[in-house]
């Protein structure tokens, strides 16, 4: 064999291993292009109009959807500018949701979300009858039975981790009782919701912020799973709580000779609230534990047989050092 016929198989071997590793990276490249095309830019416009669709036919309500977003890599889809209700007034309006699905998944053969995100979302609830309200006809719809459901339907199986709510609105408006009420600057964060075991990191503590016709409202807990008794902790703070408004609010719900009127009176609350598990027979423990003010109260009782109307009030009360167990 002659030097060049040497060196022509020797090329030819080196060769063969870079065009082998050429068409493996050359597939590879269409697979992901393939992806990419298919889950991130056709994929969002095809299933918008059928996640209307089937949505609408499910809560028998419209449902719009502005915007459908996947990012295939991440495994996120996000959704933006929802709104269910009537299309000239709907009750649920979203600016934006965000929803990361993990790849424990695919062997748990059940949905489990490692993130939810929800971005400004806005509720109006309206009671236009002593029993209806505006989204009535959502709960009719739901509670009505399908024919598809099977009576002895095994729970479903699923798990939600990291669960955030920002900027959120509610709006409430009772035509019976002539009343309106806001809750806004609603935060909320839930650590997990699940039915299955999973091993999602959890990054969320459990707490709600929100101002309630203009008093802030904080509640925030903490769970302590190994210690003995699964003991949790919730911390409530409500402050500058204007009981003249609420005690208004109140006075249609109370029996008649029980109706105070209070022309002003503002409460402070710093609680604990505690619970622990306890091996039977005895009995879990639920402690109230804390301080909690009332300042600047002023009201009149309402008249009663033989001792007439009274007023009654005091600059400020409060108490502190509670340690209240009302299952013992």
């Amino acid at each position: 064999m002659s030097d060049a016929d040497a060196r022509t198989k020797t090329t030819s071997a080196q060769r063969s291993p870079l065009r082998s590793l050429t068409r493996v990276l050359v597939g590879v490249a269409l697979v992901a292009l393939t992806w990419t095309g298919l889950v991130g830019h056709w994929l969002p416009g095809w299933l918008r109009p059928r996640v209307e669709a089937a949505a609408t036919e499910a809560l028998g309500t419209p449902v719009k959807l502005g915007a459908l977003a996947i990012a295939p890599w991440r495994l996120e889809v996000t959704a933006s500018d929802l709104a269910v209700g009537p299309t000239e007034r709907p009750w649920l309006r979203l600016k934006q949701a965000e929803v990361g699905l993990s790849l424990e998944s695919l062997w748990r053969f059940a949905p489990v979300i490692k993130r939810v995100d929800l971005q400004a979302p806005q509720l109006d609830v309206e009671r236009v009858s002593a029993d209806r309200f505006n989204f009535s006809p959502l709960l009719d719809k739901l509670s009505q039975p399908s024919p598809d459901a099977q009576a002895d339907a095994e729970p479903a199986r699923f798990a939600v981790f990291n669960i955030s709510l920002r900027d959120g609105v509610v709006r409430y408006a009772d035509r019976v009782l002539d009343q309106s009420h806001l809750v806004d600057g609603i935060r909320l964060e839930v650590p997990f919701l699940s039915s299955l075991p999973s091993h999602v990191e959890v990054t969320v503590q459990p707490l709600l912020e929100a101002r309630i016709d203009g008093s802030a409202l904080r509640v925030a807990g903490r769970t302590l799973p190994f210690h003995a008794g699964l003991r949790s902790e919730v911390d409530v703070r409500w402050q500058d709580v204007d009981l003249a408004h609420w005690l208004d609010a109140a006075r249609p719900l109370l029996p008649q000779p029980w109706r105070p009127q209070a022309r002003s009176g503002r409460l402070d609350t710093d609680l604990r609230v505690v619970f622990e598990q306890r091996t039977s027979p005895a009995l879990p423990v639920l402690a109230v534990q804390g301080r909690l003010g009332v300042k600047a109260l002023d009201l009149s009782l309402p008249a009663v047989p033989g001792v007439g109307a009274l007023d009654a009030g005091w600059q400020q009360l409060e108490l502190s050092g509670l340690d209240l167990q009302p299952l013992n």
